[in-house]
Parts: C-alpha cells; structure tokens; sequence
C-alpha cells in the first residue's frame, strides 16, 4: 500500500533530510485462510479404530485395525502397533494406507491369547520401526494416540473380546485333543471290537474330514469316529461348523458327544449334532438306554450348520444356527441337567454311522472355544 505523507510529519520517526514528500512503502500480509493454516500443521492421530463388529474373536482370526490422521500421509518402512493382551504383549503389522489419512494394521491371534477387550500398550504404541509417517510437505506426523479407554481410542470405539481356540489349522490338531476310532459302540458301550470302521481326519485348510464306514446288519451299534478331549471338568463353551456331510441317511450323526467315559459312554451320553437328513438333533440317554431324541425341522436339509455345545455347572445346553452372523438358537429340547456322580466328561467332536454298509465323511470346520478366558 502506497501513502503520500509529508516529511515534517515523519520527522520524529524517521528524520528528514529535506522537506521533499517521500514515498512510504507499508508492506501488509494478508491473513491466511483456515485451509492454508491446517496444511501447515504436523499431522496428528484423531482414531484408533477396527470396522469389525463388537464381539467374540478367537486364534487364527484376522482382526484389522486402522489410525486415522487429520491429514493425508506418506508411510515408509513398516511401523507397528503394539497390543496389550491382558499383560501379553503382541503387534499388530502396517500393511497399507500410505497416501491416504487412514493406516490399516493386521493382527491374528494365537492359541493363548485372551482378553476381555482388545487395546493398544499406551498413548506410544505406535511404533515406527525405522521408518517414518510424514505428510506431503515432509513434516513428521505426531504419531501419539489416544489414551486408552478415552474417546478415539479403540477401546472407546470397539470391544474385541479374544477367547480361547483350538481352530483345525496348521495341518495338525491341538496336542490336546486325541484321536478317536471306535468300533462297534452302542449307548451302552457294548458291541464286539473289530476293524470295521475306517476312521480318517485329514486336516487341510482348517477343516477336519471325518471318514467312518459302519457294517452293523441290524443297526444295533454305531461306529463313531473324530477326536476327543479326556476328563474335562468345569463349564465349557465350544462350537462349530459342519459344512458339509456326504453318504449319509437318517441315522448318520456329527456334532458333539459328552459323555463319562467316551471309550464305553459310562454314565449316560448327550448329543448336540446333525443328522443325515439334515436336522438339527439332541439326543440323551442313560446307561438303560432311555433315549430322548428331537429333530428339528426348521432348517432340513440346510447346509452348513453351526453347532454350540455349553456346560454351566451341571446344566448343558445345545444351540444352533444356520447362517454365521445369526444369533444362536436354544434347540428346544436341548437342555439337561447332568446327575452323573463324576465331574469329568469326555468331550468328543465325532461322526457315527449306523447302518449296513454305509460311508459317511462330515467336514467340520471352523472350530472354536468360545467360553469366556
């Protein structure tokens, strides 16, 4: 901006040499918009966050995080997050968002992990790992996070419950689970021993493939194979999923089997499975063979099935459902108080067949512990 102004006016300021007018140069910013201001700005962290629902997560699932900045950003090297697992540190790894406001991290839970709610370590859990997280002027990004529990955090906006797995992966089961081949079984443990059954689990992409052939001529024992957890005592929370059975009829079985002693079903047995027509059933008896079965028609013939099988005290209950994202359903005539004298069970995840030169194979997939740690 130009202003005339006569020297004896700026006399004081400047002095004057002679009463000649000087020409006076006043150089005015002009103010910055809030636009040009923000982009002067390091970024900053304003979300931790995951698009998976609230929930129950297990070993061997994938649960994808993401940091949402203020800003867009460039990421080199490949930073970190790390995760606090009631007191078990793990890491979450960067896997994209470079060039956008929002990093997504990639974790997946092992066999022991359990937590009632999934969080980052602290407000520096972001790590950069020798790398760096800048923005397109080449300013550091603070990398800071929300403090846990607070608004922003992950904790805030999400609940991750990871519970105890034993997931068919790898190729190869739980060392706690054992194997299962028994011949000729009947409610009440008698039949003859022979080799008539061909019992195979072929583990291969998380599923488990079950094979029994039965050669009983008149239908009085059941050959049932799978694997089988011995003595187990407390409450239980397990499911499943059955995707598929093949060669079967009305007197095929899959599902869970608890009983006293699964080797000879000692003190009664209780089924929650699926039959080869493809119901949902329940099925208890007592060392007299005092049978209670209830199919279910709701769902014939659907494929897959999800199974839950769950011991409270001496209270058992059988759920199904027969798409993923259902809520679970109590079978009707699923519940049963136990009144064996021992508290250990024998908890099997079996095929049956039982009848006259019959091949069945169930795929079961996809299983997990869901009890609370």
């Amino acid at each position: 901006m130009l202003r005339y102004l006569p020297c004896l006016s700026l006399l004081i300021l400047f002095g004057c040499n002679n009463a000649d007018e000087k020409i006076i140069t006043i150089t005015e910013s002009a103010p910055r918009d809030v636009q040009t201001l923000d982009a002067l700005k390091n970024p900053v962290v304003l979300d931790v966050n995951t698009l998976l629902p609230s929930g129950n997560y297990n070993a061997g699932d994938l649960i994808e995080l993401y940091v949402q900045f203020d800003k867009v950003v460039e990421v080199t090297g490949t930073p970190r997050l790390k995760l606090d697992i009631s007191g078990t540190t793990a890491y979450a790894t960067y896997v994209s968002g470079s060039g956008t406001n929002r990093l997504n991290f990639q974790f997946t839970p092992s066999i022991g992990h359990t937590t009632n709610a999934l969080t980052y370590s602290d407000q520096d859990a972001l790590e950069l790992m020798s790398g760096d997280i800048k923005d397109s002027r080449g300013s550091l990004a603070d990398i800071t996070l929300l403090i846990p529990n607070e608004e922003g955090s992950l904790t805030f906006n999400k609940t991750l419950k990871i519970t105890r797995s034993d997931n068919f992966n790898n190729q190869k089961i739980s060392s706690q689970w054992t194997k299962l081949d028994q011949d000729n079984f009947d409610a009440n443990g008698n039949g003859n021993v022979s080799d008539d059954v061909d019992l195979a689990f072929i583990e291969q992409n998380g599923v488990l493939t079950i094979s029994t052939r039965g050669l009983d001529l008149y239908g009085t024992t059941r050959q049932m194979n799978g694997v089988f957890l011995n003595d187990q005592s407390g409450d239980f929370d397990y499911s499943l999923k059955i995707s598929s059975m093949t060669n079967t009829n009305t007197l095929a079985r899959a599902g869970f089997f608890l009983t006293t002693d699964i080797t000879n079903s000692n003190g009664g047995v209780y089924f929650c499975g699926t039959s080869g027509a493809g119901n949902v059933i329940v099925s208890y008896s007592t060392t007299n063979n005092n049978n209670l079965n209830t199919n279910l028609a709701a769902g014939a013939s659907t494929k897959p099935v999800w199974l839950r099988i769950t011991k409270t005290n001496k209270n058992l209950t059988c759920a199904y459902k027969f798409n993923e994202n259902d809520p679970w359903t109590s079978h009707s005539s699923g519940i049963r108080t136990v009144t064996d004298s021992t508290s250990f069970y024998d908890l099997g995840i079996v095929a049956s067949a039982k009848n006259t030169a019959s091949t069945m194979q169930v795929q079961i997939d996809d299983f997990k512990d869901l009890s609370a740690p």
